[in-house]
């Protein structure tokens, strides 16, 4: 049997230069000192509010059907096979 896990998902907002804000999505990869870059901004946006709702609005739509994103795998807690 599968499960269908909710990913992990975070939205973050950088501004490596005065006045230049991306936002950027991570997914955990189980090691919670370990993140995976899922989706980046290519521009710049002027405000820190615009990229976060801009990140926010990304994720939202990963998991537009109301349930969340999700990962589908093998059940943790079933048995090993062979």
């Amino acid at each position: 049997m599968a499960s269908n896990h909710l990913r992990r998902i975070a939205v973050s907002v950088d501004e490596p230069k005065r006045g230049k804000f991306y936002w950027l999505l991570t997914e955990s990869t189980g090691d919670t000192t370990v993140w995976n870059e899922l989706y980046a901004a290519k521009e710049s946006v002027p405000t820190y509010g615009e990229a976060l709702r801009t990140g926010v609005g990304i994720l939202m739509a990963m998991g537009s059907d109301g349930d969340g994103p999700r990962l589908v795998g093998e059940d943790e807690n079933l048995s090993p096979v062979g």
